[in-house]
Parts: C-alpha cells; structure tokens; sequence
C-alpha cells in the first residue's frame, strides 16, 4: 500500500479512497506522509530481492515529522531500523526511538553531500575515505568507526554493490534520525 504506515498505528486519519490504473488497485489516501518510498526490488539478485521484500513488508514507515533530518530529493528507502513492525507499527518494548533509515539515490556522492550541507548548515561535515559524515557536534580527534555509531549522524557513502548494479550511485543513512 503506497503511502504511510502512520494510518496503521491508529492516529492517521483516511481523507479519501481514490482509484489508481484501472481501478485494480485501492489506494487509501492519508493525511501523514512517509518519509520517502521503497526503493522498488526488481533489479535485485534473487537472495537480496528476497531478503529485501521481506523487509518491506514487516517494516514499517516513518512519518516525516518522526525524522528529523530532511531526506534527499528522489532518495529511495532501503531499509528501516527500528521496533515498530506491521500490521500495527506499534513500539515494542526495548525500542525508544528510530534508529536509523538508509536511502539510495542515483545521484552522484558529492551531489548528495552538499545538498545536505546547504541544510545542515549546524553540523560539522567530516569527509573520511568511508565517505562524508554530518553530525551535530564538533568531535576532537574524529575516527569514522568509533563516532559513526556514537552520535545522530546524516551518512553518505557509496551506494553498496547489489544497488550500484541497480543504478543507485549513492547510499544515505539517517541514524538516530528522531527529532
């Protein structure tokens, strides 16, 4: 169902049912918008097209008022970390917050970087040969490994190779993205 899993927790409201194609397919129309859309699973090997289907249907979507970094234009969902699992996308114990959304983008890396830097203008951009890093925080003595996972942090690397072969250049990871 395209659209937001927000509807599915309870709080969403349906405005409308609309028709799309032919009307062989029922659209519910929600006020909450999620933020951003699977990435579709066609290109995908066979085990990682699996895998990945899987994944859509148990996750569920955020709302883009759950996350507070701003997604990248035309960036496609990959993956969703976090507790809430369908149908009910409600928390399970032990999950507080999202931990972390990953987008692809045909996009080059650079393209991407400083698309980010123009909106996150309070983050410190740290560039490493992992990729580019925005966190919130002016770190002493950065290192990519230990502060990748220490801190809220907007993520852009290159697009890994199962979606490179997908035509995807870039990878953005939005972790502990909740406002």
């Amino acid at each position: 169902m395209p659209g937001s899993d927000h509807a599915r927790r309870g709080r969403g409201r349906r405005a409308a049912l609309a028709f799309a194609g032919t009307g062989s397919l029922l659209a519910l129309v929600c006020a909450a918008q999620p933020v951003a859309q699977w990435a579709p699973a066609a290109e995908l090997p066979e085990a990682v097209h699996n895998r990945f289907v899987h994944h859509v249907r148990s996750r569920c979507v955020p709302d883009q008022s759950e996350v507070a970094y701003p997604v990248f234009p035309g960036a496609l969902l990959i993956g969703v970390d976090w507790g809430r699992v369908k149908p009910d996308c409600e928390s399970r114990d032990g999950w507080s917050d999202l931990g972390g959304l990953a987008l692809v983008s045909t996009a080059a890396e650079g393209e991407v970087a400083n698309w980010y830097a123009e909106r996150l203008v309070d983050h410190v951009q740290y560039d490493a040969a992992q990729g580019h890093l925005f966190i919130g925080a002016q770190i002493a003595e950065f290192l990519w490994d230990r502060d990748y996972h220490k801190y809220a942090n907007v993520a852009i690397v290159p697009a890994p190779a199962v979606w490179s072969a997908a035509g995807y250049r870039t990878l953005i990871e939005l972790n502990r993205p909740a406002p």
